[in-house]
């Protein structure tokens, strides 16, 4: 994995922009299969304040990799920190209702990005409703000694796909295990020291350094772009969109340059590559109704792929300007 997109924390929760787009036919509100608890952890996220020590564990190329993070969170703001003799040592992550600021101590270099929040379990509760999974409540296990209540989802055939313990009070994830097909676990999630509702000295949340060399969004796009000889074009600041992140995919074997865009009015994906593009295959990164624009711009094949009609995508296509 390349430098720039080392990013450390609970990424192994979020999956890429792919399985964000799109969505199946609605259900409901009466049934809304989402357990309470669930619920309740939702919409837990500005009310939570908490320091904390939790494990974080994966797979890469079979093998476990295990780290800590000491974690101090005050509503939508959060500081983590990596303990010592940790992969990830030195560096530290602040992340406010605003953005998110990642401080890597080997390059000197604070890189911005939006806020994560509770994308993770806002996504689960939307793949409920759509039937993708069954999500269900029972009684869990204390864990950093305090109660919980289990959330436990399986895919269609009733594998266990997840298992989410949460504190019931406060609404607080405080573990959660990722199984794949098989039933190995593929990723952990788990705090093994907890204290709840604690005073913050709000400096915490500040993260600034002199001489540090402060990266954008724009400039992990260029950086991305000029590691292939790409020109990357990108969504002017006008559209209403503003840009999560960038990386190089290959789906055919050619270099396509992928973005992620997010606002209020949804989300959506702009590839580009210097070959041929097939806008039908691109429908098929999208999760239910997606609609692909397509078109040539200088030398470049482009297409915006999101929930938006075609109208839509074709103005914002109207918004694209391209970098140096």
């Amino acid at each position: 994995m390349s430098r720039v997109h080392r990013i450390a924390s609970i990424g192994f929760l979020i999956p890429v922009a792919f399985s964000q787009l799109g969505s199946g036919p609605a259900r409901t509100e009466d049934q809304d299969p989402t357990p309470t608890v669930l619920k309740h952890a939702l919409n837990a996220g500005p009310k939570l304040r908490y320091v904390g020590t939790r494990v974080i564990e994966v797979r890469k190329q079979g093998q476990p990799v295990r780290y800590k993070e000491i974690v101090t969170r005050d509503g939508s703001n959060t500081r983590i920190e990596f303990a010592s003799g940790s992969v990830y040592e030195g560096q530290v992550i602040v992340e406010t209702a605003k953005e998110r600021r990642h401080y890597f101590p080997d390059k000197n270099e604070i890189r911005v990005l939006p806020p994560r929040r509770e994308e993770a379990l806002h996504r689960l509760s939307r793949l409920a409703k759509n039937g993708k999974f069954v999500i269900s409540s029972a009684s869990g296990t204390a864990i950093a000694g305090v109660r919980t209540s289990q959330v436990i989802v399986k895919d269609q055939a009733g594998n266990v796909m997840q298992r989410i313990y949460i504190e019931p009070r406060s609404g607080l994830l405080v573990k959660r295990q990722i199984f794949d097909q098989v039933g190995t676990e593929v990723g952990l999630y788990e705090f093994t020291s907890l204290k709840l509702n604690p005073k913050i000295d709000p400096l915490l949340f500040r993260l600034e350094r002199k001489g540090a060399k402060v990266i954008q969004p724009l400039d992990t796009l260029r950086e991305v772009a000029a590691s292939k000889g790409f020109r990357p074009a990108f969504l002017r600041a006008s559209s209403g969109y503003s840009l999560h992140f960038s990386r190089m995919v290959q789906p055919d074997g050619s270099d396509v340059l992928m973005q992620f865009y997010g606002s209020e009015k949804g989300r959506l994906s702009l590839y580009q590559t210097k070959a041929e593009l097939d806008p039908k295959k691109l429908s098929k990164f999208g999760r239910g109704q997606v609609n692909v624009y397509a078109w040539k711009q200088n030398g470049y094949t482009l297409a915006l792929v999101g929930n938006q009609d075609q109208e839509t995508l074709k103005q914002l296509a109207d918004s694209i300007a391209f970098g140096t």
